[in-house]
C-alpha cells in the first residue's frame, strides 16, 4: 500500500468523484457565468480556443474581455466580445482595470487565458487586479509569465488555480525560493511529494501537464489522472474545463478540478 495517503490516482475510464458528474446543472441559466480575459495586438488564438472549450464544458453564460486594438479583427469571429482600452503595444492599458473589475463582478469565475503579450502597463493592471478581485481565478499559458519573477502574490492568493506545464512549474518553484526542487526529468512519485508539500505552504491550486498525465494539487492533496496516449494534452482546454467545473462547484475544489481533467 502506498504510504503517500495524500495521493489519489484517477484513471481515464473511472472518475474519482462520479457524483459530481451526476449532479451537474441541467439548465444553462444555473450552469455558471465565466469571464475570459486575454489577447493583445493581433493575437487572440488562446482566447478563442478557451471560448470554444468553455462552451463544450457546458458553461451557462460566457463573456470575453479583450483590448480594443483587436476589435476589427475579432468582431467577425467572436461577436459580442467586450473591449477595454489598449495601449500603444496593443495590450491592456492601465484604465482597463475598471473593465476587469466591472466584468468580474458579473462572473462566478474568471480565466486569464493568455496571449497577453509583454508590457509594463498590462503588468500593472494584473498586479492591481489580483489585489482587488476576490473571486475564483484561473491563470494559464503566458498570463503566468507576469508573475514568473515574483510569484508570491499569485501563489498566496486564495481561490486561485494555476494551469501550467512542468517547465513553468520549475520556474515557479525557483522564483518562490522554495526549498523543494522540481526538475524536468523527475519521476511522478517525487513530483507528487513536491506538490503535496508546496500546496501546504501556498494557497494556489496547481494543475500540471506531466507527460501523458495531468496532476492536480490542492492544500496538500494530489490527484494524478492518466490520459490516453492518442489524445495530446491541451492546456488551454484544461484551463477552460477547470474554470467551468470550479465555478459550478465552488466549495469542492479538489473534486471539481479532478473532474475537470478527467
Amino acid at each position: 500500500m502506498n504510504d503517500q495517503d495524500y495521493w489519489q490516482r484517477q484513471h481515464s475510464d473511472k472518475p474519482l468523484f462520479s457524483d459530481l458528474f451526476w449532479s451537474r446543472p441541467e439548465q444553462r441559466r444555473s450552469s455558471g457565468k465565466l469571464l475570459i480575459i486575454g489577447g493583445h495586438g493581433g493575437s487572440f488564438i488562446l482566447v478563442a480556443k478557451a471560448y470554444e472549450a468553455a462552451l463544450q464544458a457546458k458553461v451557462g453564460s460566457l463573456r470575453i474581455l479583450l483590448p480594443d486594438k483587436l476589435r476589427r479583427t475579432v468582431d467577425q469571429f467572436l461577436p459580442g466580445a467586450i473591449y477595454a482600452r489598449s495601449n500603444i503595444s496593443g495590450g491592456f492599458a492601465q484604465s482597463a482595470l475598471e473593465n476587469f473589475l466591472a466584468e468580474s463582478d458579473w462572473a462566478d469565475g474568471v480565466l486569464l487565458a493568455g496571449d497577453l503579450g509583454k508590457n509594463s502597463e498590462t503588468a500593472l493592471v494584473l498586479e492591481k487586479y489580483i489585489q482587488k478581485f476576490e473571486g475564483h481565478l484561473v491563470v494559464s499559458h503566458d498570463a503566468l509569465d507576469y508573475w514568473s519573477n515574483s510569484p508570491l502574490p499569485i501563489l498566496d492568493r486564495p481561490d486561485t488555480a494555476l494551469v501550467l506545464n512542468l517547465v513553468q512549474l520549475q520556474q515557479l518553484f525557483i522564483a518562490s525560493r522554495s526549498a523543494i526542487a522540481v526538475t524536468v526529468g523527475m519521476g511522478l512519485t517525487p513530483l507528487v511529494e513536491c506538490l503535496h508539500n508546496f500546496t501546504l505552504q501556498h494557497n494556489a491550486n496547481l494543475v500540471i501537464g506531466y507527460e501523458q498525465m495531468i496532476v492536480v494539487a490542492s492544500r496538500g492533496t494530489v490527484v494524478s489522472t492518466s490520459k490516453p496516449k492518442e489524445k495530446p494534452i491541451n492546456l488551454i482546454q484544461v484551463a477552460s474545463n477547470v474554470s467551468v467545473w470550479w465555478l459550478q462547484n465552488p466549495t469542492k475544489t479538489i473534486e471539481a478540478l479532478s473532474c475537470a481533467v478527467y
